[in-house]
């Protein structure tokens, strides 16, 4: 999807959009995605953390405290929120930053959170299989 220029402006993504995913419109009529972006510039290990929570400037409520994850082989950390969507639908959102190669990346589920845990199965299921190219 990444050469579909209207989906990729649907993400909002804060810096260079390098994939996008996304699932058909669910029952709320709104389209769960998996999207991962190249932040406009490195962010330090012991700023990943910030960096997550501010989320809540961006209207992200019931933030959870940064937890540790693993792809690829590097280590990162993600939070998970609700915000409220387009019509009224209620989003849950993971966000994951991790640095690889003097690179942050930032990597984002958002669903209808009436779909939210079958959709973390996805994400799952890209990040067991993710590989670094550099």
């Amino acid at each position: 999807m990444i050469g579909d220029e209207a989906a990729v402006a649907q993400v909002s993504a804060n810096g260079h959009v390098l994939m996008l995913v996304a699932a058909p419109p669910g029952s709320t009529g709104v389209r769960a995605h998996i999207d991962v972006t190249e932040t406009a510039q490195p962010i330090p290990d012991d700023q990943l953390a910030a960096y997550l929570q501010n989320a809540g400037q961006n209207g992200a409520a019931s933030i959870t405290r940064p937890q540790s994850f693993a792809t690829g082989g590097a280590t990162g950390l993600y939070v998970t929120y609700t915000l409220g969507g387009p019509g009224g639908v209620q989003l849950k959102e993971q966000d994951m930053a991790v640095n690889h190669a003097g690179i942050t990346y930032n990597i984002v589920l958002n669903a209808p959170q009436t779909d939210f845990a079958a959709e973390l199965v996805a994400l799952k299921t890209v990040l067991d299989a993710w590989t670094w190219t550099a």
